[in-house]
């Protein structure tokens, strides 16, 4: 959706990283070089405008996911599986459509 901006997407991530540098036993891997372009293009897919919190907290979950598949060297997360993700977490997390 157009309303998919490049800081939400970048404050995603970074507190994706800060939750991933207490959470993983020797530190975190490193983000896989695209995962931000995926993300962008997977909510900019969505159909319906999504709040900026709901952004964040998403792009937070989906590198978190994607830090953890390398750390335990499980295959990256495809487009279709995170689209999947995002419509799972926009149905569940209705509250965050509103503005």
């Amino acid at each position: 959706m157009d309303n998919v901006d490049r800081t939400l997407i970048d404050a995603g991530v970074n507190a994706a990283k800060q939750r991933a540098q207490q959470d993983f036993a020797g530190g975190p891997p490193e983000l896989p070089p695209t995962f931000i372009e995926a993300a962008e293009r997977i909510l900019k897919q969505w159909p319906h405008d999504l709040s900026p919190r709901f952004i964040k907290l998403v792009v937070e979950l989906g590198a978190i996911a994607a830090m953890a598949r390398i750390k335990y060297q499980h295959p990256p997360l495809t487009d279709d599986e995170s689209f999947a993700f995002l419509g799972h977490c926009a149905s569940f997390f209705n509250s965050f459509k509103h503005r």
